[in-house]
């Protein structure tokens, strides 16, 4: 009980919902801002609750339904922001720059969606 001393009951008891350090200390995970969320997720060496609830955040935000629909915008225009975010989250969370697997695979196949909307599929290796 020693180690936890000082820590929240959330905390002790395996899961985080407030930011425990940094600008965004005692901020739930669920306002923090999505750049700085997945930077925090792109970070080998986070503590495993604090890991857990960050992921579990991405996870929710990666899946919530696109609201595509009722954005009046430009396909083309549309098109390549999804692919600019695409390469933008892919410099820091695809694996072979040490992110994790899973979470890139979530990225893309959230990009796809986007994508699929405008009638654009991704480019895939043959």
């Amino acid at each position: 009980m020693a180690a936890w001393a000082g820590r929240g009951d959330d905390e002790m008891h395996g899961q985080c919902s407030t930011m425990p350090f940094g600008k965004h200390r005692g901020e739930p995970i669920s306002d923090l801002p999505s750049d700085y969320l997945f930077w925090l997720a792109s970070l080998p060496d986070l503590r495993r609750p604090l890991k857990y609830a960050i992921e579990a955040e991405v996870n929710r935000r990666l899946h919530q339904a696109p609201v595509v629909e009722a954005l009046p915008v430009d396909g083309d225009l549309a098109i390549a922001l999804v692919e600019a975010g695409r390469r933008a989250l892919a410099l820091k969370l695809h694996p072979d720059r040490g992110g994790d697997t899973a979470l890139m695979a979530r990225v893309n196949d959230t990009a796809d969606k986007l994508l699929s909307y405008y009638g654009q599929g991704r480019r895939r290796a043959a």
